[in-house]
């Protein structure tokens, strides 16, 4: 759900960029869309290392560690 949030955000921030009387707020609003879609890969990274653990825990930091 949150993934579809982001995406919604910046979908509205570029319309809103795009109806833009100004090259600043066009810019203004550009930014924000340019976060909202940085937040959306943020967060299908997230769910990606949340669903796949056990690649996760086969990460070359965690190999040091001993057996109990």
């Amino acid at each position: 759900q949150a993934k579809d949030v982001e995406a919604k955000s910046e979908a509205f921030y570029r319309e809103q960029a795009e109806a833009a009387d100004t090259p600043e707020v066009k810019q203004f609003f550009t930014n924000l869309a340019n976060e909202e879609k940085e937040h959306g890969v943020i967060l299908g990274n997230i769910c990606d290392m949340l669903g796949r653990p056990d690649v996760w825990l086969e990460n070359a930091e965690w190999r040091q560690m001993e057996e109990y």
